[in-house]
């Protein structure tokens, strides 16, 4: 079994019923980004850390009071002006800022999760994931959508 980051857009109308167990619930269950078990690794590459910090990985306000923990914390949820700012970030963030940010010693040392640190084609699918999260907050922008934020 494995920890696998998701990612899902909340439309514009949705945003108002996210203290709704049931509406989010709905959104989870709707098909949307899922990055695997590339989650840890990207947040690292983002903000330099594995558990600390916010990214477009993991860095909503938690959505505790609705008991829809999946085992792994409460779904986060992020708002249409938080999404447009991840948005800006990631379009400004190069490959080449992803690339120089991966450091496999330092990485494995702090137990990034779900990374095979010992191939040397790692970092290229990592970059191909970013890739997807990139695209897929330069969507959500587009449509004023906020975002949730979740593992399962």
């Amino acid at each position: 079994m494995s920890m696998n980051g998701e990612l899902r857009q909340i439309p514009a109308a949705m945003m108002e019923r996210i203290d709704d167990a049931e509406a989010v619930q709905g959104l989870m269950d709707e098909p949307g980004l899922s990055v695997g078990k590339a989650w840890n690794a990207l947040h690292y590459l983002y903000c330099g850390d594995t558990t600390v910090g916010e990214s477009a990985i993991s860095g909503g306000v938690p959505l505790d009071e609705l008991d829809l923990d999946t085992g792994y914390g409460a779904p986060q949820v992020l708002t249409p002006t938080e999404v447009e700012e991840y948005a800006r970030a990631l379009t400004a963030q190069t490959d080449e800022d992803l690339r120089a940010a991966y450091d496999p010693v330092a990485m494995k040392k702090e137990k990034v999760y779900g990374c095979n640190f010992d191939d040397p084609a790692e970092v290229e699918w990592l970059l191909g994931e970013a890739r997807k999260v990139r695209a897929y907050y330069q969507d959500a922008a587009s449509k004023g959508a906020g975002m949730l934020q979740f593992l399962e």
